[in-house]
């Protein structure tokens, strides 16, 4: 698995931990929110080629809605200035979406721990800087979405399975920009 995210972000003209690390995370990112209850998608794209290089993850709604997310993480403490600059990049760079959400991964500046929006993008739930969490978080969207379907629950370590699984598939698939459709995908759970 460490191979191949470094084969991707080597493709892609990255390399390095910090790299890998961060195509890591923005794919167990898109994982976590397949798994809301309250994401009614139709489809989800992660890396898609027909919009620009700050799309990190494309979300198509039942309402035919298109929120554009990108996904930021970073060791250093992530400033509102920067994430300022991101978001009206993303505005700037893809203006036809229903919805902007920039997604901030560590540690941030008192500014934007308390930012709701900056313009019009949704500044989302700041997570920690530690992908074990974020697998343990999105094992437990795993645990409610059965609980919700009224399915058996299952143990902890097939539902971390089940996040690193979907992980790798999401992540090998974006390089081909496989778009995923929600019926189907939650339907094999």
């Amino acid at each position: 698995m460490y191979k191949l995210f470094y084969n991707v972000y080597n493709i892609l003209g990255m390399g390095g931990n910090a790299g890998i690390r961060g195509y890591l995370i923005q794919t167990i990112i898109c994982v976590l929110d397949t798994f809301e209850t309250d994401n009614l998608w139709r489809s989800v794209t992660l890396e898609p080629l027909d919009e620009s290089e700050k799309v990190d993850i494309r979300w198509k709604y039942v309402d035919d809605a298109v929120k554009l997310c990108q996904v930021k993480s970073s060791e250093n403490i992530i400033r509102h200035s920067a994430a300022k600059k991101w978001c009206e990049e993303l505005e700037t760079h893809s203006p036809n979406a229903s919805e902007y959400e920039l997604i901030v991964i560590g540690n941030v500046d008192e500014k934007l721990s308390t930012a709701k929006d900056i313009g019009n993008v949704k500044i989302g739930e700041i997570k920690p800087l530690n992908v074990q969490v974020l697998i343990d978080q999105a094992s437990t969207k795993i645990d409610k979405y059965y609980e919700n379907k009224n399915k058996p629950r299952i143990s902890s370590q097939v539902r971390e399975l089940i996040v690193k699984a979907l992980t790798l598939e999401f992540g090998t698939s974006s390089s081909l920009e496989k778009k995923y459709l929600g019926r189907i995908l939650t339907q094999n759970f």
